[in-house]
């Protein structure tokens, strides 16, 4: 069985680190990356590695309804936080977040950068403040980051982990699926810095990826912005 070690040569990490910097000017340590199938299979791994089944996950809605089937699946409870909608312009409610978050058994938040499915990119502010709740209520975060690369003119992503670059507890994940039109390549990129939970997906997830997929995604993150832009 090909296993992450045998076909990830440097080279991967090195395109993929690459592409985060030159659109994002983050970056990340090598050990970091794993890979997934797809970034949904990772929440519904992720969910079950993080919490217990005494812990509650809190999502800001409208969600992506895979982020609650993940919750579900694992026999989580689910705790959201509905966004402010006026003249079809969604902000977060802070005061409810942060309320939400307070709970001491809220150990987890899933949260959409950009947002998916009201299409706001977040502001560093915004995104500032959403980390900061969330680090002082020990809430670790999972961010959804799928939709990075596809922006309008004008608009900036600003990866949530590079606003913290101090703290291991928040896990980014990012796929060239949406970007380069490959999801049929299933792979995806999970950046997990808090090592008790890497360790624990290396050692219970399946690590297969289909290498031609990797060949592929190398070459999207490596040869692609042209395309792209």
């Amino acid at each position: 069985m090909f296993g992450y070690t045998k076909i990830f040569d440097p080279a991967y990490y090195e395109a993929f680190n690459g592409w985060c910097k030159k659109l994002y000017d983050w970056g990340f340590e090598k050990e970091h990356l794993v890979t997934c199938n797809g970034i949904i299979p990772a929440l519904y791994e992720l969910v079950d590695y993080i919490t217990n089944e005494y812990e509650k996950i809190l999502i800001v809605t409208p969600f992506y309804a895979y982020f609650k089937h993940a919750v579900d699946f694992n026999k989580r409870e689910l705790v959201t936080s509905d966004l402010i909608e006026k003249d079809n312009y969604y902000t977060i409610d802070f005061d409810d977040f942060e309320a939400k978050a307070k709970d001491d058994r809220v150990t987890l938040c899933i949260f959409c950068n950009p947002h998916n499915p009201s299409g706001r990119v977040w502001t560093e502010e915004e995104l500032k403040r959403v980390g900061q709740i969330c680090l002082d209520n020990n809430v670790m975060v999972i961010s959804d980051e799928i939709h990075c690369d596809l922006l309008r003119n004008g608009k900036k992503h600003t990866p949530l982990a590079k606003l913290f670059p101090d703290t291991d507890q928040i896990i980014t994940c990012m796929a060239p699926s949406k970007t380069f039109n490959m999801a049929g390549f299933m792979i995806s990129n999970i950046i997990i810095p808090n090592e008790k939970i890497r360790s624990i997906y290396k050692a219970r997830h399946y690590d297969f990826e289909n290498p031609l997929s990797v060949v592929a995604a190398q070459a999207a993150y490596t040869d692609g912005y042209d395309w792209l832009c």
